[in-house]
């Protein structure tokens, strides 16, 4: 699972991560000529297991592109909230709308798509749209195994082992686990005071 995840992986997710490539995928909306307004908050700070990031960026994906072909909306809003383990994930347009129950059991709209992708995840997904009058959706995901992008030490070391600690540095040994599929024996991440490298002197 971890190697298609790798090669299904967006370009843009693997460069800038969830939050930079969903705001490179709110840039092309807005080129499309709907207006669409991005808030995110917490992804800056926790970087959620790779699986999950590209899961959570098709879920956005399959969302929008519903808005783009069905909706017929001319303003969205996306609001992507990572706090206290949950990231809550709220989709609002002003288009036409649409009967959800009669949607759902068609399996229509890309509807089964999100909901499966929702569903392994172990989330939970409201749609509340009418006819007429817009559409939102709200999606609740648990991520018990977060961790912080930063994660520094403070360490004296002489000038010539200075360059190779530097390296170790960036990529420690433990940086793999930050990347494999949630287990459900994580504990939650709690923030850690930064801490600053520094060399001696001889």
């Amino acid at each position: 699972m971890r190697r298609i995840s790798h090669n299904m992986m967006p370009r843009a997710l693997a460069l800038a991560g969830l939050a930079g490539a969903l705001e490179d995928l709110s840039q092309d909306l807005r080129q499309q000529g709907l207006q669409c307004d991005l808030e995110t908050f917490g992804l800056e700070q926790y970087s959620l297991p790779q699986i999950q990031s590209v899961m959570v960026y098709r879920i956005v994906q399959e969302l929008t592109h519903n808005v783009i072909k069905h909706a017929q909306a001319s303003h969205l809003l996306l609001q992507l909230i990572l706090k206290d383990n949950t990231l809550t994930i709220i989709a609002e347009d002003d288009g036409q709308g649409f009967d959800v129950q009669a949607a759902l059991q068609q399996k229509g709209l890309g509807l089964s798509s999100i909901e499966s992708r929702v569903q392994y995840l172990q989330g939970h997904i409201e749609w509340d749209s009418v006819p007429g009058e817009g559409t939102t959706v709200s999606i609740s995901l648990a991520f018990p195994c977060l961790y912080e992008f930063r994660y520094f030490f403070k360490i004296q070391i002489s000038p010539e082992d200075f360059g190779l600690a530097i390296g170790e540095l960036l990529l420690p040994s433990h940086a793999h686990a930050q990347f494999r599929p949630f287990s459900g024996q994580c504990e939650p991440a709690t923030p850690k005071a930064p801490f600053i490298l520094s060399k001696t002197t001889t």
